[in-house]
């Protein structure tokens, strides 16, 4: 993105431009958006993205529309430095396009280098259309799910594989799947993982203990429940307190009728009253192994 200045001394014209290949050219305009644009997030100037090379991701087509319609009815065109597109300008002004959004590049537009991708000229009959082509292709667009997520993440390290074949092989989201081998990533370190892998993960429980524990689990309290995250979460907490072995056998203590009881909670209690169940079971045990000692 770059600033020039057309005009005279007196009144000069600030117009912000940006290059892109178009009709297999590269040629320079001054991009613009409406008050019905998407509004890019600032994710591109930080964090991860930073880290992303222009030639690491894959080809988009940019698309434009030009700016006749727009101000045909009246709508205010703004550059992408903020400032409105002047009424008037300049014979020798690079060409003005209007930005139509898209979900693979809107947040490229200004920030990246655009000559890397083809740029297109949409014809649009009205505003209105314009937008509607935006909506509708965004509509179809799709990001990814923190399941995803881990899929393409997993693609560059062991110990995630493992976590995601263990989802796909019991049908379980990677949410609660993760618990099972004791971690509790959040989507941003998966999506690092995926972009620009900072480190190796590592697993705090083995397949085979995994297993394990999703087994006492599906017995405990059936297996729709040991697919959810809130079971999971208040079981690894008692792990955390009481230690893996003592809280499987707790889990093999469970009665069918403490598990309904557990049923009929709803969820914002689930998890406390299932580490009050877990609690309770695993006094017994110990107090059990004290009367034998």
């Amino acid at each position: 993105m770059n600033t020039i200045f057309l005009g005279d001394d007196a009144s000069p014209i600030r117009l912000t431009t940006i290059d892109i290949k178009l009709n297999g050219e590269k040629q320079t305009i001054v991009p613009v958006r409406t008050k019905f644009s998407l509004t890019p997030t600032s994710s591109t100037i930080k964090g991860i993205a930073i880290a992303i090379k222009d030639e690491d991701i894959l080809p988009s087509t940019i698309c434009f529309a030009k700016p006749d319609i727009f101000i045909e009815e009246g709508i205010e065109l703004f550059q992408l430095d903020g400032h409105t597109l002047p009424s008037e300008m300049p014979s020798d002004a690079p060409q003005v396009l209007v930005y139509l959004d898209k979900a693979d590049n809107v947040q490229l537009l200004g920030t990246r280098d655009l000559t890397a991708h083809t740029a297109v000229i949409v014809d649009c009959t009205s505003v209105a259309d314009a937008y509607e082509k935006v909506a509708r292709t965004a509509y179809l667009s799709q990001v990814p799910t923190k399941n995803e997520w881990l899929g393409l993440a997993a693609t560059k390290d062991d110990a995630l594989k493992i976590i995601f074949d263990f989802a796909n092989e019991h049908g379980m989201a990677g949410t609660a799947t993760q618990g099972y081998f004791g971690l509790d990533m959040k989507i941003s370190l998966l999506q690092s993982q995926a972009i620009v892998k900072e480190k190796s993960i590592v697993l705090n429980r083995t397949k085979e203990q995994a297993t394990r524990l999703l087994d006492a689990v599906v017995t405990a309290f059936g297996a729709r429940n040991a697919r959810q995250t809130r079971y999971i979460k208040a079981i690894n907490w008692c792990i955390n307190e009481y230690g893996f072995d003592l809280t499987i056998s707790a889990l093999q203590n469970v009665s069918l009728t403490e598990k309904l009881n557990i049923d009929s909670i709803g969820c914002d209690k689930k998890i406390q009253c299932l580490q009050g169940l877990m609690i309770e079971h695993i006094a017994q045990l110990k107090m059990k192994q004290a009367s034998t000692n």
